[in-house]
């Protein structure tokens, strides 16, 4: 029997290598997380699907009614997947698991770029240019604005970090005359 964890990466890889062969990676990632925010936001929903005294028959055929105009059919299927081992509660963990197979099995990498203003049109280019080096795969840059960082830009991904505010700089510099 595997673990529950096992179980959760085993399904995210064999989605990926799905989503990968059908040219569908970002949507199924995209779609996932959009679901992940509506069982956030639906706890009705999300009891009844887990409710094991409905038939997963029925349970997959309302997800099919409520979800075919929104969802891409891998997304479904992912979802129907996580319905048949009673796993729909792991649904972050399953988000972080496809984000980790995607970027193994795909080379397609999510990044958020946080900067204090908002970055030229040419600059997000070149940065996605250079981010899509850095990884040798594609990159989707989400972008943030947070005025506390007061110039410069972060950049996460995974556990890549990338921390070049003036904020990240300072309190750098702080922690080194406070050490002296």
């Amino acid at each position: 029997m595997l673990s529950r964890t096992k179980l959760i990466i085993e399904i995210a890889n064999a989605a990926i290598t799905v989503a990968v062969q059908n040219d569908c990676v970002e949507r199924v990632l995209d779609d996932l997380l959009v679901f992940e925010e509506i069982l956030d936001s639906q706890p009705a929903l999300k009891t009844a699907l887990n409710d094991t005294s409905i038939t997963l028959e029925k349970r997959v055929q309302a997800l099919n009614q409520a979800a075919s105009k929104i969802l891409h059919p891998y997304s479904i299927n992912l979802i129907s997947v996580c319905l048949q081992y009673n796993r729909l509660s792991d649904i972050k963990d399953l988000n972080r698991a496809l984000e980790d197979a995607a970027r193994e099995k795909a080379k397609f990498y999510r990044c958020t770029a946080i900067t204090a203003v908002p970055m030229s049109e040419e600059l997000q280019k070149r940065l996605e240019t250079s981010m899509e080096k850095r990884f040798a795969g594609k990159v989707r840059i989400n972008y943030q604005i947070n005025p506390a960082i007061l110039g410069g830009l972060e950049i996460f991904s995974g556990d890549w970090h990338y921390r070049g505010s003036i904020q990240y700089k300072l309190q750098q510099l702080t922690n080194h005359l406070e050490m002296q």
